[in-house]
């Protein structure tokens, strides 16, 4: 049915906006659309999928906003329907997995997705951002800061996990409130707006 309204141009959200299980609807969108060469739809299901990992309200506390049984099934079919290793969805989805690794390393689902996706775990560690977020913390006047809340000094906007995550390891952020390209400063020293920085181990 995605398919079908894609070709005549109509939209498809409702298909899956009320849906647990709407990252694992998209992957097999993208498998048909891969299937028959739809180059749009393929694009249009990652844009998606990108969308509601970081912006849809679910259930995962700690730091994106998708439902992560949904987004590890959603994985285990695009890495099973897909052969390439240059494919944009399977790029998307390892992305995303780096960038969480942190959260993802306290589910024994993702280490049982792992064990059956052998590609993806290749995928991971080849990754040249996945040190990064294994390794490191925040340096706040020499102090360091494991769990330090940056914020910007423009706007006094507190970042978000997810803030953290998309700007970790860059020295200006774009402000998601203000837009302005800042360098964040502590939380802790809010009088003092010292610049906190993320440093490697």
């Amino acid at each position: 049915m995605a398919l079908f309204r894609h070709v005549y141009d109509l939209a498809y959200n409702d298909l899956f906006e009320d849906s647990d299980t709407k990252l694992q609807f998209l992957a097999n969108v993208y498998l048909a659309a891969d299937k028959y060469q739809i180059e749009g739809l393929q694009a249009n299901a990652i844009k998606h999928m990108e969308t509601i990992a970081w912006t849809t309200e679910g259930n995962w506390e700690s730091g994106p906003t998708c439902i992560p049984i949904d987004f590890l099934a959603a994985t285990k079919i695009i890495f099973n329907g897909t052969t390439k290793q240059d494919d944009a969805c399977r790029v998307a989805l390892v992305n995303f997995c780096v960038l969480c690794i942190g959260d993802f390393q306290t589910m024994p689902e993702f280490y049982t997705l792992l064990s059956e996706c052998g590609d993806l775990g290749a995928a991971i560690i080849a990754h040249g951002d996945l040190g990064v977020m294994l390794q490191g913390y925040w340096d706040c006047e020499g102090e360091i800061h494991r769990a330090a809340v940056p914020r910007c000094p423009d706007c006094d906007f507190i970042f978000s996990k997810s803030d953290v995550r998309q700007h970790r390891g860059k020295r200006t952020w774009r402000c998601t409130y203000c837009r302005g390209n800042v360098k964040p400063v502590c939380s802790d020293r809010h009088s003092r707006r010292l610049e906190c920085e993320w440093l490697w181990v």
